[in-house]
């Protein structure tokens, strides 16, 4: 169960004029739930996105202090 599907069911939501259906009602659900999921999506690259740059940065700053630590070792 996730955050969208918690709470009671009881009572349906019921428009002025139309009623609404157990067919729309799974139909919005799982628009909520796709909306959540993308959100979700986002937030991972997101964070996978900073991941390879931090670790790019890093090898980079290790690539580069191992060269120039290597080079006083062989003088």
């Amino acid at each position: 169960m996730n955050a969208y599907d918690k709470g009671c069911s009881y009572f349906k939501f019921v428009g002025e004029d139309d009623f609404i259906d157990e067919r729309e009602l799974k139909i919005e659900k799982q628009s909520k739930k796709i909306k959540k999921l993308k959100f979700e999506l986002s937030r991972t690259r997101k964070w996978l996105l900073m991941a390879l740059i931090f670790g790019f940065v890093w090898f980079g700053i290790g690539l580069v202090l191992g060269t120039i630590l290597g080079g006083f070792y062989l003088k």
